[in-house]
């Protein structure tokens, strides 16, 4: 367990969010982070431009995260290893930022199409949420599912190499699109 914390934490002294997230998530088998932990999230998240922040709405004003600036421990959801991070620093997403953000976001309740086909997909099951994703020749699988928790809003970043999504009793999370789609179930 200390050699995972040790690897992640290196893992994001990395100087790009991209490098950040997605540095050897198979070794590590992690492939999400819970970026800000809250049940106080709504509406769905946005992405800067360059993919490096993305922001939400917690206690209804908008924050943003520096993806390169996370700390992560090694944590586990709903029985799965992933990564949290230890003390997200919020900042403030200015109006005009937002806007700008919002403008340009791929996201759906329940569903976003990838750009080069295929989707990801949060559908609710009784009172739980199942993630599939179908690849872009049309194959689907389903990559987890909660018990007794709802999550959605999907928002795909700009350069689509992540997810992100709202689960109600946790918060905001993470995922790296291209381990969703090729990596083993769990």
């Amino acid at each position: 367990m200390k050699e995972l914390i040790t690897v992640l934490l290196f893992c994001l002294s990395e100087s790009t969010a991209q490098e950040s997230l997605t540095a050897r998530p198979d070794q590590l088998g992690v492939n999400t982070v819970l970026v800000i932990p809250s049940q106080a999230i709504d509406e769905y998240p946005v992405w800067s431009t360059d993919s490096q922040w993305i922001g939400a709405m917690v206690d209804g004003r908008w924050v943003k995260v520096e993806l390169s600036r996370l700390e992560l421990q090694a944590a586990k959801w709903h029985g799965s290893p992933i990564a949290a991070a230890k003390r997200p620093s919020l900042v403030p997403l200015p109006g005009a930022e937002l806007k700008q953000w919002q403008q340009r976001a791929t996201h759906g309740e329940r569903e976003v199409k990838l750009p080069r086909g295929g989707s990801i997909q949060l559908r609710q099951h009784n009172l739980s949420t199942v993630l599939r994703v179908t690849d872009s020749k049309g194959k689907s699988r389903t990559v987890w599912a909660t018990e007794l928790e709802n999550c959605g809003e999907l928002s795909l970043s700009p350069d689509v190499h992540f997810v992100a999504y709202i689960c109600e009793l946790n918060g905001l999370i993470v995922s790296d699109v291209h381990s969703l789609l090729y990596s083993p179930a769990r």
